[in-house]
């Protein structure tokens, strides 16, 4: 198996918008933090949540945001 650099981990298959959002959530982070999150920890996080709440990512698609 080869060896990953999880610094250098990027969303595989994913809109460019999800791309942009993670890359927003580091700028926020960083800013909070002043280190840089990286992106595998914030899927891991984001994997953890649905997890948690599996319908959760259904009733947002089903809300009517105004």
């Amino acid at each position: 198996m080869a060896n990953m650099n999880i610094k250098r981990t990027i969303p595989l298959r994913s809109p460019p918008d999800f791309n942009k959002f993670i890359k927003e959530i580091q700028a926020r982070k960083f800013q909070e933090q002043k280190r840089l999150v990286p992106t595998s920890r914030i899927l891991l996080g984001m994997l953890n949540q649905y997890k948690q709440h599996p319908l959760l990512v259904e009733q947002l698609f089903k809300a009517d945001f105004k």
